[in-house]
């Protein structure tokens, strides 16, 4: 015989009031949290139906209610694992991608919008491809990737959306479920457009001094 508000916390008392299940007559699947009788709480899911005679006048309800408190744990220390990679992605020296088995890119981290140029619109669900030039795409491929389950420093290029050229060296390893077959992957870019042209001066650096030798003797 005790109000059944009493079980609840008073906000999540005021949110289940606010669903209006009287007049709805049947909600399922409602996430809350309930008080325990040592007074702390429990998450869980609640089914409600509301009981009415012939003429409609209500009787009451019935309400099937399923302990979710482990779950609920589960699924924050999943947000909490997801945050922390997130941190890690963003605060990393080198432009990371995640593609699913299609090859588009679903997952990116602050430093490749930075690298390349480009923001959500230029990324999200884009096929993987629109980062390299054709040629260098097509070296991609030929690496057979997918096959080899990974690629280490390949020296390629890299699109920016302004459409300038970058030097990069690219790792990519394929991911796999449980059954073997190949549900993405995740690719590494690190700019090296500067020490590309540092070798480019030291290779004419060593040929003019080559020449002048030569020409000397």
């Amino acid at each position: 015989n005790k109000p059944v508000e009493e079980f609840y916390p008073k906000s999540e008392w005021k949110h289940l009031r606010n669903l209006r299940i009287r007049q709805k007559g049947v909600l399922s699947d409602i996430e809350s949290r309930m008080y325990k009788g040592n007074g702390t709480l429990l998450d869980v899911n609640i089914s409600i139906s509301i009981l009415r005679d012939p003429e409609g006048k209500i009787l009451g309800s019935i309400g099937i209610i399923r302990d979710i408190t482990s779950q609920k744990a589960a699924e924050r220390k999943i947000r909490e694992s997801e945050s922390k990679i997130r941190i890690i992605l963003d605060n990393s020296a080198a432009g990371i991608t995640l593609t699913d088995e299609e090859d588009r890119i679903v997952s990116w981290n602050k430093y490749m919008e930075d690298l390349l140029g480009m923001k959500r619109k230029d990324l999200d669900l884009k096929h993987v491809s629109v980062l390299y030039p054709q040629l260098e795409w097509e070296k991609i491929q030929q690496a057979h990737v997918k096959k080899m389950g990974s690629l280490h420093h390949l020296e390629t290029k890299a699109r920016k959306k302004n459409g300038e050229l970058i030097d990069v060296d690219l790792s990519v390893n394929v991911l796999r479920d449980a059954q073997n077959n190949v549900i993405g992957s995740v690719g590494i870019m690190q700019d090296i457009t500067k020490q590309k042209r540092i070798q480019e001066m030291l290779m004419q650096a060593k040929l003019a001094a080559e020449e002048a030798s030569s020409a000397k003797s």
